[in-house]
């Protein structure tokens, strides 16, 4: 839970950022783009649990410079396909300048070309895969990747004593 918190204020404070001199509305929208249905909904619902008290927190606190802030949810139901429609719905009809989300590493992989395009923020707080990193100037992630894990994993392994593979 406070992985999401920590990532939902990242995004909102990244989005700030790059909305601060240009949309001068009541609310700043963020998109938040997980998996709602299907395998893996529960996931999704816990990042929903944790960017909504992130939101509520900071809008009790009166938002970001007065201006409160919006949630948009997209299901992407678990597929590629889905987290793009979901990624190009908020972009281009709801005109979020970040996003955070998608959970899984093959659709960041999918949205980033659009994230890219568009300028849009592009946050994730599970996606490990390797490739991310390398996946153009608007995509973020706030965990480790899947060497780094990897890696970790092996020297603790090594530092207990254990020796099998």
């Amino acid at each position: 839970m406070k992985r999401f918190k920590l990532l939902s204020v990242i995004t909102i404070l990244a989005a700030f950022c790059l909305i601060s001199c240009q949309n001068k509305s009541s609310t700043i929208k963020i998109g938040l783009l997980s998996v709602f249905s299907g395998d893996g909904a529960n996931y999704g619902e816990t990042a929903k649990t944790g960017v909504d008290l992130a939101v509520d927190e900071i809008n009790n606190q009166g938002g970001i410079n007065g201006r409160k802030i919006e949630i948009i949810y997209e299901d992407s139901k678990g597929t590629s396909k889905d987290a793009l429609n979901g990624f190009q719905k908020l972009v281009t009809s709801d005109k979020v300048p970040a996003v955070i989300g998608p959970f899984y590493s093959n659709q960041v992989l999918t949205c980033a070309g659009e994230a890219n395009k568009n300028k849009v923020v592009l946050l994730t707080g599970s996606a490990t895969g390797d490739d991310i990193t390398y996946s153009g100037e608007y995509i973020f992630r706030v965990c480790p990747t899947n060497n780094s894990q990897g890696k970790t994993l092996a020297e603790f392994c090594r530092e207990k004593g254990s020796r099998k593979h």
